[in-house]
């Protein structure tokens, strides 16, 4: 039996024993007398449950849908959400590019929504709780949401990124269903020119060098190597060859190191600066978008990058059908010698900790609420957020959900999943390999994954830490003050603004700006992490 089935089976084993309550009644206590109104269940199943009570959920809107509507209860998924639950919610979105500033007004507000979707990892879960924003859920999780109870009952490792080092779950988060969700971006090269030149898809750094000199002297390539961000160097691209990455990482020793403090850095930047003053790297390469980055490849100017299967590569053999024999794959991270293996690549754990959704000590009904956010974690709730409105965007074929040509047929496929589905991360549900295989429509995406997918990142990534309040009064601001400084020094080391010379002192700057303290307190986070 798969461990999916066995979930199921949990589930509804939770649930027959929850239907069989005659209600119950749990909101906000005012002058002694109790606001929410009683739910009831349906017949003998759990959902959709019978309550006068509307909630109030605050969350961004994406652009995605934003072209749309202004109102995400508007698109067929909430719609559809309302039905099946039963919940009926009243969605509050903050205005576009301002979700920060919205976010803090909010709080100092006095006025909070019933639910609330926000990065609170970044803001600090433990500090929310603190500050009597947010609830502590594992109480309600015991009581109100069998199938998010048994998706992290049969799940103990994404349990255990999602909790807090007391113990305590304090958000419905975004699950990735499967590992191989966790990596998607990585490496990719212009394959027909490597046929063409008789070159073999590169391993090595020197490899690389090769390559992309005969790009640029044999193939016309004035940007031989783009980036449409500087991102991949603290995945692991080009960096992990010297065993650091561009950002904090785990270190053997388990301790945290800051790759850009490193001394394998100094070996990387000096690598960057000789590929800037021959013309291998991108001249404009802190400023340049993906529109000019596309442009690069589909005029023949790039041969090489690293970027997503999908927003990169995809984009790319779709809009480039036209062009005769252009093809692409994924190539492995680099290495520094053949056979070693890959350091580092990019990866998000299951639980990615962009935005979650966190329930207020404001909020008049918590069980609704928490009826509503469980839903998302059993089966029929995985189908909705996944696939969306049965008979719409998709059918059931052979007894599994199938995307309708509503979906697959469009041009703009990306946006209707996003008015139709929520698990391109933003729901409160757990994502299926399905649903991302099949949105990746060439071979070769799914060939450069497999690929990617061989490095040690599991090793060195820097896990879901929490800091304490004393540990984040300590280093409040030191750690963007010391991205900030080592953004700027980067990009002149590598341009030949700054001699490599100086590298010393420039890590000498980064320990002034309190590098190590950040440093220890990352590193006693981790301790406390593996011990959850």
């Amino acid at each position: 039996m798969s461990k999916r089935m066995r979930a199921i089976g949990i589930i509804l084993s939770a649930a027959m024993l929850i239907s069989s309550l005659a209600g119950c009644a749990n909101g906000k206590e005012t002058n002694g007398e109790n606001t929410a109104s009683t739910i009831t269940y349906n017949g003998d199943a759990v959902y959709p449950v019978q309550c006068d009570d509307s909630l109030t959920l605050w969350m961004e809107l994406s652009t995605s849908v934003s072209t749309s509507t202004s109102d995400f209860g508007e698109t067929d998924v909430a719609k559809e959400l309302e039905k099946e639950t039963g919940v009926k919610i009243e969605y509050l979105h903050p205005a576009s590019g301002m979700v920060g500033e919205q976010f803090n007004l909010l709080l100092t507000s006095n006025d909070l929504p019933d639910i609330i979707r926000y990065n609170w990892h970044n803001y600090g879960v433990r500090k929310a709780v603190n500050e009597n924003f947010i609830l502590k859920l594992n109480d309600m999780i015991d009581k109100w949401a069998p199938n998010y109870k048994a998706y992290l009952d049969e799940h103990p490792e994404v349990a255990k990124q999602i909790k807090t080092d007391e113990g305590d779950i304090c958000v419905f988060p975004f699950i990735r269903g499967d590992e191989s969700l966790c990596l998607f971006s990585g490496p990719i090269v212009r394959k027909d020119w490597l046929d063409k030149l008789g070159l073999p898809v590169p391993e090595t750094i020197d490899e690389w060098e090769v390559m992309l000199r005969r790009f640029k002297d044999e193939m016309g390539a004035t940007v031989p190597l783009s980036m449409g961000s500087m991102q991949y160097f603290a995945h692991g691209f080009l960096t992990g060859a010297y065993k650091v990455v561009d950002d904090y990482f785990v270190a053997d020793d388990g301790t945290v190191k800051y790759g850009p403090a490193e001394p394998g850095h100094k070996e990387f930047l000096t690598r960057m600066n000789k590929w800037y003053k021959e013309g291998l790297l991108d001249k404009n390469f802190p400023s340049t978008d993906m529109k000019i980055f596309n442009g690069y490849f589909l005029n023949g100017n790039t041969g090489a990058t690293c970027g997503y299967a999908a927003s990169a590569m995809g984009t790319l053999l779709s809009s480039a059908k036209d062009i005769e024999g252009f093809d692409l794959v994924g190539a492995p991270y680099p290495v520094l010698n053949k056979g070693d293996r890959a350091f580092s690549s990019q990866w998000d754990w299951q639980y990615t900790n962009t935005a979650a959704w966190a329930i207020s000590t404001q909020c008049k009904n918590p069980e609704l609420a928490v009826r509503f956010l469980d839903y998302g974690y059993g089966e029929k709730g995985q189908i909705t957020y996944n696939y969306g409105v049965e008979g719409k965007s998709y059918e059931m074929v052979d007894g599994k959900p199938t995307f309708t040509d509503l979906i697959t047929g469009s041009d703009e496929a990306e946006r209707m999943v996003s008015l139709y589905c929520m698990t391109s991360g933003s729901a409160p549900s757990v994502q299926w390999n399905e649903i991302v295989e099949s949105r990746r429509p060439y071979q070769q995406q799914n060939d450069a994954i497999k690929v990617w997918q061989e490095t040690d990142v599991a090793k060195h990534k820097l896990p879901h830490i929490t800091l304490s309040d004393e540990e984040r009064e300590k280093i409040a601001g030191v750690a963007t003050e010391i991205s900030t400084y080592k953004y700027e020094s980067e990009y002149a080391f590598i341009m030949g603004e700054r001699s490599l010379e100086e590298f010393d002192k420039y890590v000498e700057q980064l320990n002034e700006l309190g590098l190590p303290q950040v440093l220890e307190c990352y590193t006693a986070a981790v301790k406390r992490y593996q011990t959850r």
